[in-house]
């Protein structure tokens, strides 16, 4: 009787101890006012992750909107927010939307499982695993953008997913695990990049819409029922080209039956002296190019979901297939040329799409961006002003508006002299001269020129403790001050302006170089010129 009491007492205890453990450390409402649970991962190195309300693994505490944040504070600490932990999002039924942020790594054990009314997800490039059941059960889930830096996507991720009809797979992963598409059977095709070495049992098992399989050319092992019960497979495309046996049923009989197995040219006889690749119509003729994508500055270039920005990508195109492109400039930008192996395409575009038809060589396409309107419009609120721009400038055919650099100091008399510039490279100090209320429209230029001066030009508010500021004249900073981003300071050695609190004007039209007959900024042939009609009398 005591041994019963003593180990009922010790149940209870147990019991008690495991109710009083919160899965949340703490909670905090995010920026759009919902309150989200955490747990701390690591005090030392401040990280947290994302988990579910109390003790209950699925109190459905999240609905409509739910946006992840980077960071959090906690008892005046920022953690960052690297994890959804298990079970955190689980059978919220009512959660209709969910971002994820890019300090995200991990999606855990049931992370978001049974969310029956999210309808969309994009997993950002910072994750590196989607664990077992991670989506499992999302039954209202048609679309998923998977980052690519995910390495492994678990058992059952997204089973169970019956409206998911577009999945992306990046080339970062290397094993789908068993039952990780499950009973997607609104799934029509699914591409399975180089980067896969295995594809695990049962992992498309019950696909009944999917219609089209490739496999890349990394994988050496499909494991039981990989594709079984995938009956309305019209087309299984293997990049594989030293075959090897798999079990038999990986693909179901009626796939076999039915679909046609397409092998790189002159593998059909090794698939067919392998078991599991029965399939009664195999097609040799497969060949792959190359297709290298660039855009420049200024805009991307999409392509199989995957987005090139300001960067190279090289995809693999099966032959005698077309290859469309979305060809997308960012606003203030259009698109200048798109070359084709060298020849400019853009109007055999459709809209923002070029298609390469019929695709039967290795092609290199470049996208070039240029501003829409390579030009800024300056409008003068004071008949001198500092400026600088982001933007190298050319004044030489703006009428009215002059910009001047600070080349030299006369301490007798506090004077600056100021010298006249045609070309204002980015982030040049200059003072404008202009008419009050007037609008200028200032051309860009391409220039890597550098003057002698003084004026320092700040692109984003500065806060300065010495030099000169502009008021109508330049007047010593007292203390500190903050110089307004797009405009510039005056900075003179310490040792020529001591004890001077203000500095005046001395504007010359001379030029800013030395040797610059014509004003144009630069010595060069130009100048000789100038020079020796002046001597003529020309």
């Amino acid at each position: 009787m005591k041994s019963y009491l003593l180990k009922t007492t010790l149940l209870l205890a147990i019991l008690f101890s495991v109710t009083a453990i919160y899965a949340h450390d703490f909670e905090a409402v995010n920026k759009d006012g919902k309150t989200i649970y955490y747990k701390i991962i690591s005090t030392t190195e401040k990280t947290c992750e994302v988990s579910y309300k109390g003790t209950d693994n699925y109190s459905k505490a999240y609905s409509g909107i739910v946006n992840i944040p980077e960071t959090t504070t906690y008892s005046s600490i920022e953690f960052k927010v690297i994890a959804i932990g298990d079970y955190a999002f689980a059978n919220c039924s009512s959660l209709n939307s969910l971002t994820i942020p890019n300090s995200i790594t991990k999606i855990s054990y049931f992370g978001v499982a049974g969310c029956s009314n999210l309808t969309s997800v994009i997993i950002p490039n910072s994750v590196t695993s989607i664990a077992t059941d991670a989506f499992f059960n999302c039954t209202g889930l048609k679309s998923v953008t998977i980052g690519n830096s995910v390495t492994s996507i678990g058992n059952g991720a997204f089973y169970g997913c019956k409206k998911l009809t577009s999945v992306t797979i990046p080339n970062s992963v290397i094993t789908i695990d068993s039952q990780a598409f499950r009973d997607c059977t609104s799934l029509t095709s699914i591409t399975i990049p180089n980067s896969v070495t295995t594809i695990g049992n049962a992992a498309f098992y019950g696909c009944t819409g999917l219609i089209s399989v490739t496999i890349g050319n990394s994988v050496s092992n499909i494991k039981t029922g990989a594709f079984y019960e995938c009956n309305a497979l019209t087309e299984v495309i293997s990049k594989i080209e030293k075959p090897f046996n798999i079990n038999s049923n990986c693909f179901s009989g009626i796939a076999k039956l039915n679909a046609t197995l397409y092998v790189p040219k002159g593998t059909k006889e090794a698939y067919q002296a392998k078991t599991g690749w029965e399939f009664e119509k195999i097609d040799d003729g497969l060949v792959y190019h190359q297709l290298t994508l660039t855009a420049n500055e200024g805009g991307v270039i999409i392509y199989n979901g995957e987005t090139i920005e300001n960067s190279s990508a090289s995809f693999e195109v099966q032959e005698g297939i077309s290859a469309t492109i979305t060809v997308q400039p960012y606003e203030k930008y259009v698109l200048s040329s798109l070359r084709m192996n060298g020849i400019n395409v853009k109007n055999y575009m459709n809209g923002n799409t070029f298609t390469a038809e019929d695709v039967d060589c290795d092609m290199e396409i470049v996208a070039t961006f240029d501003l829409n309107n390579p030009y800024i419009t300056f409008t003068p609120t004071a008949p001198l002003q500092t400026f600088s721009s982001e933007k190298n400038l050319n004044l030489s055919e703006v009428s009215g508006l002059t910009a001047y650099i600070v080349t030299g100091y006369k301490p007798s008399a506090n004077e600056l002299l100021l010298t006249p510039v045609l070309e204002v490279p980015a982030g040049t100090g200059v003072l404008l001269k202009g008419d009050v209320g007037a609008t200028y429209k200032v051309p860009f230029k391409n220039s890597d020129y550098n003057y002698n001066n003084n004026l320092v030009g700040v692109l984003s508010d500065t806060e300065v403790t010495t030099g000169y500021v502009f008021d109508g004249v330049f007047k010593a900073v007292g203390g500190s001050t903050i110089v307004p981003a797009n405009t510039a300071y005056l900075v003179l050695p310490a040792a020529t302006n001591a004890g001077v609190s203000q500095l005046n004007l001395c504007i010359t039209d001379g030029p800013a170089v030395k040797g610059d007959v014509n004003g144009d900024s630069r010595v060069d042939i130009s100048d000789v010129v100038s020079l020796v009609n002046t001597i003529l009398g020309n």
